[in-house]
């Protein structure tokens, strides 16, 4: 993997003395090194109990003007924005309003589907309406949209991928939905109700949703990387386009207020969470996916959308809470969010890049074919050319290199790909090291 070192390094960092400094240390060490590979430029917290036990923040929020990245900026979090949705839902039905098991009839009669879809289906992503970030002719024309609603009815107008409840395939559909949803119900916008029932008793004050100004100097601005891997400024985005489903804004300190209030009943009841919290089909919740990682329970939920990159990650067992915010939409935070979670527990972490060896491309025809991780994602292998390519579900193709006969690494994210033999001698699985995470996919 190509190196990518700049002059210096600029960073504010915060440790307590209740963390050990060797710990520190390491934090320090491995975001470092991460910042000097081009892996990482944001601001990153780790506490414990509630308390920052370790703040830091890397690179610029804003190249051109040379201003610093520093812990108090905002910003945008993707699809961290799905809890605090699903939150509001768990609100009305605390009220008295709704009730997740409620079909969606009442709220958009005129969609042919809603009699089968409850609002269970849309927070759970088991709703089978396909997600319109991933249907080119909205994404590639969104500017022609107003509105959500204009969005949803060209989502309507096509049919199911699946019974309502028969699978879970990640939908940002049905979190616009539950935005529209929940501003019927309330009497209230979006916006208003999330702030009267969420920001405002969770202490999230520098938060915000669909913010008019996000330029502005308390936030920092959003970059990408362009196909000679150079940090480039990324599209300015009408937050209209993200909605209930990706549109809020947020500093470490305002997350960190948000993971307390879930300790609490200041914002849902223990029953609300305990729905909130329980595991569906593939282990996703409503707005969080319920996981374990190295033995340990974690909740936690990604995001991501022009320009920024966000991960949160709470294991509620050990009251340890990571919160990772790039300005930089290629960073590999869900890998360094994982990493930095491993050193917290005791792992050591080494980064050492991948060494690319030669191999006969005739092997290379043993692994074409389609691979499914799961119901809806797939990698598929093909080969040009005497090279081997990789390709997952609605992404481009792009090269893979060898560092041994059946193990291949990816050059335009960190990433790796091992083939599996049967009994036979015969290619059957892959396994995907991604982000910390080893994923078998069985070939179909």
């Amino acid at each position: 993997m190509k190196k990518i070192f700049f002059p210096f390094i600029l960073f504010f960092v915060l440790t307590s003395n209740l963390f050990s400094q060797t710990l520190s240390d390491k934090y320090d060490e491995y975001l470092n090194k991460r910042y000097e590979k081009g892996d990482f430029m944001g601001a990153v917290m780790i506490a414990k109990n509630g308390k920052p036990e370790y703040i830091k923040a890397l690179g610029f929020a804003n190249i051109t003007t040379k201003k610093e990245n520093n812990p108090d900026l905002k910003y945008l979090i993707g699809s961290v924005t799905k809890q605090f949705t699903a939150a509001l839902i768990l609100k009305l039905q605390e009220e008295g309003k709704l009730s997740t098991s409620d079909y969606i009839t009442k709220y958009f009669p005129d969609y042919k589907y809603s009699d089968k879809i409850t609002i269970k289906n849309l927070l759970n992503h088991t709703s089978g309406i396909p997600n319109y970030t991933s249907i080119k002719k909205i994404v590639g024309n969104i500017a022609e949209y107003d509105n959500a609603s204009e969005i949803l009815d060209s989502v309507f107008i096509l049919d199911l991928e699946f019974e309502p409840g028969e699978k879970m395939r990640y939908s940002n559909t049905g979190y616009l939905m539950l935005g529209e949803i929940i501003a019927m119900v309330s009497g209230k916008s979006f916006k208003e109700y999330l702030n009267e029932k969420i920001f405002i008793p969770a202490g999230m004050i520098n938060s915000d949703f669909d913010a008019e100004n996000i330029k502005g100097d308390d936030y920092a601005t959003g970059y990408t990387k362009n196909d000679s891997n150079k940090i480039v400024k990324s599209f300015d985005i009408d937050l209209k386009f993200a909605g209930a489903a990706g549109s809020i804004s947020s500093t470490l300190s305002d997350m960190l207020n948000w993971d307390q209030a879930l300790y609490t009943d200041k914002i849902l009841s223990q029953k609300s969470k305990d729905e909130m919290f329980t595991p569906g089909k593939d282990n996703y919740g409503y707005g969080f996916w319920i996981e374990d990682f190295k033995g340990k329970k974690r909740i936690m939920h990604n995001g991501r959308i022009f320009g920024f990159i966000s991960s949160f990650m709470r294991y509620t067992d050990d009251s340890i809470t990571v919160i990772v915010l790039s300005n930089n939409d290629r960073d590999i935070v869900d890998q360094i969010a994982n990493e930095l979670s491993a050193i917290t527990f005791g792992e050591n972490i080494e980064l050492k890049d991948p060494v690319e060896v030669t191999v006969d491309p005739a092997v290379y025809q043993n692994y074409t074919g389609v691979y499914e991780l799961s119901p809806s994602f797939a990698i598929t292998i093909t080969t040009e050319d005497n090279k081997i390519f990789a390709q997952a579900t609605n992404q481009n193709k792009f090269e893979i290199f060898p560092e041994a006969e059946n193990k291949f690494f990816f050059k335009v994210v960190e990433a790796k790909i091992e083939f599996v033999k049967d009994d036979t001698g015969k290619v059957n699985k892959m396994i995907l090291f991604q982000n910390g995470k080893e994923m078998p996919g069985i070939k179909k």
